[in-house]
């Protein structure tokens, strides 16, 4: 399947799973800390607010496992390497018996059939399940068994809305039904599109010149096709301006002018992402090449 990987992250994203997914590998520390005999009994559920919550098998092993919280802590936190955790919460679940209901809700959910047209049936092809059993991989296996389930009616539902005339998003390359003939965004991206722009209009209007990863330092939630997209629409709104100005022969030359240079000024500092000190000749002549006459009206 196209990109699959890339779905996969598109979806742990808007589903709320991804900062989740992200420590998965400090659950993995947890059979080191709690040793092989106990994990048996156990197993590390999430981390949420400092506080890991364990599933456990033998209600013996919960008395057992709280009166040694505070020496699991230091020990799980000294294998992380930071004070990932504060507080152990051990609940009593029959979690061998949940996993074995859940195999076999999947074993029942493989064999139905996945309509999404009346013309037939779309399935997957075997080097899609091959695909998406990798992508899988980026995910705790208490999770696998839920999530490959939802991946394949996602995927299924995508290449659905592919043969009924969808398009790929811009950003996040999953398909959708244009509304306007102009759409080039997901509803959930445009969202998105929308909400950072508010905040990275000042980001440009007082920083030109700045670069993704000095954006992401104070904003590190800012994905990058995001910060592309929202400062390509600031530079069109500047290609624009200064293209009407150009076209506009009623206005006063200096007023003109003034307006150019400086729209042509804050186009060359997004362009050329560099600091006003350390714009070259040669840097204004290539932006503003696209401008047939601006370089010489600007510096007549």
């Amino acid at each position: 399947m196209e990109k699959v990987g890339h779905s996969v992250e598109v979806f742990l994203e808007r589903s709320g799973l991804k900062s989740q997914l992200k420590k998965r590998e400090y659950l993995f520390v947890w059979e080191k800390v709690a040793g092989e005999h106990v994990a048996q009994y156990t197993r590390p559920v999430k981390i949420k607010e400092e506080t890991l919550f364990v599933e456990v098998n033998d209600s013996i092993w919960v008395y057992h496992l709280n009166m040694l919280q505070e020496k699991i802590i230091d020990e799980f936190n000294e294998h992380v390497g930071s004070k990932m955790i504060s507080k152990i919460k051990f609940i009593n679940e029959d979690f061998y018996a949940r996993e074995l209901s859940e195999k076999r809700q999947e074993s029942a959910n493989l064999t139905e059939k996945n309509h999404f047209s009346h013309n037939g049936h779309i399935n997957l092809a075997p080097k899609e399940e091959e695909e998406i059993e990798r992508a899988l991989q980026l995910s705790p296996e208490y999770f696998r068994n839920q999530l490959r389930i939802i991946f394949k009616k996602s995927f299924l539902r995508d290449k659905w809305k592919k043969e009924k005339g969808a398009i790929s998003c811009r950003v996040c390359n999953d398909p959708f039904f244009k509304k306007y003939p102009d759409d080039e965004f997901c509803p959930y991206c445009l969202q998105k599109i929308v909400s950072w722009m508010k905040i990275l209009k000042n980001v440009f209007y007082n920083s030109p010149w700045i670069k993704y990863n000095a954006v992401k330092e104070k904003h590190p939630f800012l994905d990058e096709r995001i910060f592309s997209v929202c400062k390509k629409t600031v530079m069109e709104g500047h290609e624009k301006r200064i293209l009407k100005t150009l076209g506009n022969n009623r206005i006063d030359k200096t007023i003109q002018i003034k307006i150019l240079k400086k729209a042509a000024h804050r186009y060359v500092l997004l362009a050329a992402e560099k600091e006003p000190p350390e714009i070259e000749e040669g840097d204004i002549v290539n932006i503003l090449g696209c401008f047939p006459g601006l370089n010489q009206l600007i510096n007549s």
